[in-house]
C-alpha cells in the first residue's frame, strides 16, 4: 500500500496518536526500492516510518517484505540516520511472531528486532559450517 495522505487525515481525525502502526515496508530505502514501491504500489521502510512519524504513532511494527531479501534486519532499515522523522520505538516482524501490546511490548522492539537478528546471524554462520 503506497502512503496516502487520505489516510493519514483520517487517522488524525480519528485520534491524535496512535499507540502502534502496523505498515508494511515491502521494500529498504534504496534507489531499486524507491522505483519498484512506486511501481508496484507498496512502500518503502522510510515511507512506512514517516507515515508513523505523521500520525503521532508510539510505535510502528513493519512487516511484508519483499522475498528479494532473505531477512531484513535493523541494520537494513537503519531509521536512525540524519534524514529520519520518526522518533517512536519501532520493529521488524517476521512470520509466526507474537507481540504482547503493551506499553513495555511496544517499547522493545528494536531490541527484540536486534535479538531476531541476532538468531539469524548464528543459524547463517552454522549452515556455512
Amino acid at each position: 500500500t503506497r502512503p496516502s495522505a487520505m489516510l493519514t487525515k483520517a487517522c488524525l481525525m480519528y485520534t491524535s496518536s496512535m499507540q502502534l502502526l502496523i505498515h508494511e515496508g515491502t521494500f529498504l530505502d534504496d534507489p531499486h526500492g524507491r522505483q519498484d514501491a512506486l511501481r508496484k504500489r507498496h512502500s518503502t521502510v522510510r515511507e512506512a516510518l514517516d507515515v508513523a512519524a505523521s500520525i503521532n504513532a508510539e510505535a510502528c511494527m513493519l512487516t511484508h517484505f519483499s522475498q528479494r531479501y532473505s531477512h531484513v534486519s535493523a541494520n537494513d532499515v537503519s531509521p536512525v540516520d540524519a534524514n529520519n522523522s520518526y522518533p517512536g520505538n519501532w520493529g521488524v516482524a517476521c512470520d509466526g511472531m507474537l507481540l504482547p501490546l503493551t506499553k513495555r511490548g511496544m517499547a522493545s522492539l528494536l531490541q527484540l528486532t536486534k535479538c531476531i537478528d541476532a538468531i539469524h546471524s548464528n543459524c547463517t554462520q552454522d549452515d556455512k559450517l
